[in-house]
Parts: C-alpha cells; structure tokens; sequence
C-alpha cells in the first residue's frame, strides 16, 4: 500500500511540475521552421495544411507523455499522410518536440523510431529521421544525438520501418525531446509515416549480473536432474 501511494505521489509530484508545450513545426526547402500546432498535451488531431511547396498533410496525431514518467518520456507523430501536389520535387522537415520532462532521469537509452508506407513512390525520394533530446525546446545537447537513419520509400505499394537508439550516460532535468523527419518527395508521391522519441532508463550492469547469475542457476538445476 505505502509502495503504491508513493508512486502515486510521485505521478502527481511529475504533473504538477510541468510546464510543456508539445511544438509540432515544419521547414520546406531548408527554410526556417515555422509552428504547425501547438498542444498541451496533443496537437488537435484531424488537422491538414498545404505548404508554400504545395506538399499538402493530412495530421492525425501528434502527441507528448511530458513530464515523463519513471518508465518512459516520449514524443510522437502518428499516422501523417503526405501527398506532393506540385510538378517538381520537394523537400521538408517536420519535427516534433515537447520540454518539461522531469523523467526517466540519470543513466537511460534514447530511441529514434520511423515507420511508413509508401502510396505513390518515386526514384528521389529520401525519408530520415533522427532523435535528440535538450535543455529547451528544439534543441540538441552536445553528444545526445541519435545517429539518422533512411528508410526506402522509393517503390510504390511498398512498407519501411527503421529505428536506433543512443545510451547517454547521464541525463539531467528537466530536458526536452525532440523527433525530426527530412523527407524528399518526387512531384505526385503520397506516403504515410509515423515516428517517435522514446527514452527509457537503461539496464543496469547489476540487473545484467543478476540475469547472468539467474540463467547460471537454471543451468546448473536443469544439468543436475539429468
């Protein structure tokens, strides 16, 4: 009883600390980014908007767990579908990023996910993705980078999904996450994407050890009753 109502606490404590706005932004052509939605938690969903390029998107999420909890901090762009409606090829960037995360906190692994499919493909086509997290929102700390990473929406019809991660040894409080696509689209290419940051407290060498030790014993059970 006394575990649960601490964890409660702490729940509530995470909450009531929060000062976040998740930011969902947009740059065509290597512009400047500009504010797509804003949401506390969640950018309204349903929405679409064409970009100066003529690159038009249908939003069906965008979302933020910020403050974080003990388990997990995470940031979301779910079920885009973007269709190039111009006669040329065009380039963008979409990131989704929230601050105020209080936790996961200390030793922990930053994932960067990316998944899509393809409607209308198209030989130039590129889709990367990468995750950072920051002392402020859109920012990156030094070394707190995931690596990018390509998935191939060139055929039509076709499916790609993709994804790292990145151990930072110690992350302070309170930091923001942010996901960000750089996507290429040759004149008349429709696709679908969704992609996340996750971060999540790393596995400790002790609980490694334990595992070991645990997996040894079964073993040695399992090789004496034989």
């Amino acid at each position: 009883m006394k575990l649960a109502l601490l964890a409660t606490v702490a729940v509530v404590g995470l909450a009531a600390n929060a000062n976040a706005t998740l930011t969902l932004s947009e740059s065509v052509n290597g512009g400047l980014f500009g504010t797509v939605c804003t949401g506390n938690p969640a950018c309204s969903p349903g929405f679409t908007f064409t970009d100066s390029a003529g690159v038009n998107f249908l939003v069906l999420g965008a979302s933020s767990n910020s403050p974080g909890t003990p388990a997990n901090g995470d940031v979301t762009q779910a079920s885009v579908r973007v269709t190039n409606t111009s006669a040329t090829t065009q380039s963008f960037a979409m990131r989704v990023s929230d601050d105020g995360f209080l936790a996961p906190s200390g030793a922990v692994t930053l994932f960067n996910n990316i998944s899509g499919t393809v409607v209308q493909g198209s030989p130039v086509n590129l889709f990367s993705s990468f995750a950072c997290t920051g002392a402020a929102l859109n920012t990156c700390n030094a070394g707190q980078t995931t690596a990018t990473i390509v998935s191939d929406i060139t055929q039509s019809n076709s499916v790609g999904a993709n994804s790292n991660s990145l151990a930072i040894a110690l992350l302070g409080t309170p930091f923001s996450l942010t996901e960000q696509i750089m996507v290429t689209l040759g004149a008349g290419s429709i696709i679908n994407f969704s992609v996340s940051a996750d971060v999540v407290p790393a596995v400790e060498p002790a609980s490694l050890a334990l595992l070991g030790v645990g997996l040894l014993g079964l073993g040695m059970v399992r090789a004496s009753r034989r």
